[in-house]
């Protein structure tokens, strides 16, 4: 898969807030994996590792069980 798989799941989640909203719900990388194959979006854990990692050595550390916990 490549970063575009994430990336169209991503903009997909940003225009329907139930994905979204299920998404959050994910307690694990392979939870959310699962349910991303599960809608058709070829995502693996590796990829959501992999784009952790990219968003940590450019400075965005910021993630969404962080924002969870702050909109609480």
């Amino acid at each position: 898969m490549s970063r575009s798989e994430l990336e169209r799941l991503v903009a997909e989640a940003e225009l329907r807030s139930e994905l979204r909203q299920r998404l959050q719900g994910c307690q694990s990388r392979e939870e959310l994996a699962r349910l991303a194959r599960s809608l058709g979006f070829g995502v693996t854990t590796g990829d959501l590792e992999r784009a952790e990692a990219a968003d940590k050595a450019t400075g965005n550390t910021k993630h969404e069980k962080t924002e969870r916990k702050q909109e609480i």
